[in-house]
């Protein structure tokens, strides 16, 4: 496994820092004010349109050019079928939500082609930061060339988040290589992450996982709390959730497609002693899609993220 440098590093800072994080610390809803900081586009309503050869796909923000909190995946997912890219068939697309508005809907496909490069999987995906396309990068070789960057700046201390969601696990879990996984069953992601990055260092702060794999066919809210950490993991975490992540500051992604591949383990800091400087969150339809690994069809929608103080 390598490591980015602390130059890298502080270029993925600045990167992040361009995307503003932070909105008004009141915001209404059902008409009570909720106290905190919440990030812009939270509701997922914002939308552009990109062309991709003589069809066109969505992307979430309110432009390419613009300096958004959310992105996706569905850029590399182009790098991996082309012009088959299109609007209502890319990994993360808007759709309906429940009340009328617009929200977002991830779902794990089969790449095609991307299994020549072992990356016959793409996972739905959104999350804080930005997603990175080296311009000399042709193809889906390398994860150092084409990747998520997570994380943009951000220096609240939430209690917990929500978000409501639908989630349909589809049966079959294939591999980048084009094969089943026998006994696996596919799962649905949502986390957030805290995090201090100062100094050429990245320390963990606080952390919330949901993981699931049950079918959600109807709207539901779902509450999750952060656990803060005092120079050590907290106490109950999953051994996922200690694990540095697979793409972002952390790592060039140098990786095998073996699930038992385990990520080193994260440096926690003290929020007794120290401030969140950066968030991190993530939603994906597959929960082993940052390796490649998911049931395509399965279709996590999303909807209403918000931070509770």
């Amino acid at each position: 496994m390598k490591y980015i440098s602390i130059g890298l590093l502080s270029l993925m800072s600045i990167v992040a820092s361009e995307a503003l994080a932070q909105t008004s610390p009141h915001i209404h809803e059902h008409g009570s004010i909720i106290k905190g900081v919440q990030l812009p586009n939270s509701d997922f309503e914002h939308w552009y349109a990109v062309k991709n050869d003589d069809n066109y796909y969505d992307d979430i923000g309110d432009s390419a050019s613009s300096k958004n909190t959310w992105s996706t995946g569905n850029a590399g997912y182009v790098k991996g079928v082309g012009r088959h890219a299109i609007r209502g068939a890319m990994p993360t697309d808007k759709v309906q939500g429940e009340n009328g508005g617009f929200a977002a809907r991830l779902t794990t496909h089969e790449v095609g082609l991307g299994v020549f490069a072992k990356k016959g999987i793409a996972a739905g995906s959104l999350f804080t930061g930005v997603f990175y396309i080296d311009p000399d990068s042709r193809f889906l070789l390398h994860d150092n060339q084409i990747r998520p960057i997570f994380g943009v700046p951000f220096t609240s201390k939430p209690k917990s988040f929500s978000f409501k969601y639908k989630y349909q696990p589809a049966p079959v879990v294939e591999n980048g290589r084009d094969s089943k996984m026998d006994g696996m069953v596919d799962a649905m992601d949502a986390y957030v992450i805290l995090e201090n990055r100062s100094g050429g260092s990245v320390k963990r702060l606080a952390i919330g996982w949901f993981r699931s794999s049950a079918t959600q066919n109807t709207w539901k809210e779902q509450t999750v709390p952060l656990v803060y950490a005092h120079g050590s993991a907290p106490a109950g975490l999953q051994d996922y959730e200690k694990r540095i992540l697979k793409y972002g500051p952390e790592t060039v992604n140098e990786r095998s497609l073996d699930p038992s591949d385990k990520q080193p383990l994260a440096s926690w800091g003290d929020i007794s002693t120290m401030n969140p400087t950066h968030i991190i969150v993530v939603f994906s339809s597959s929960y082993e899609g940052d390796d490649f690994i998911g049931a395509p069809g399965s279709t996590l929608t999303v909807d209403d993220f918000k931070l509770n103080y």
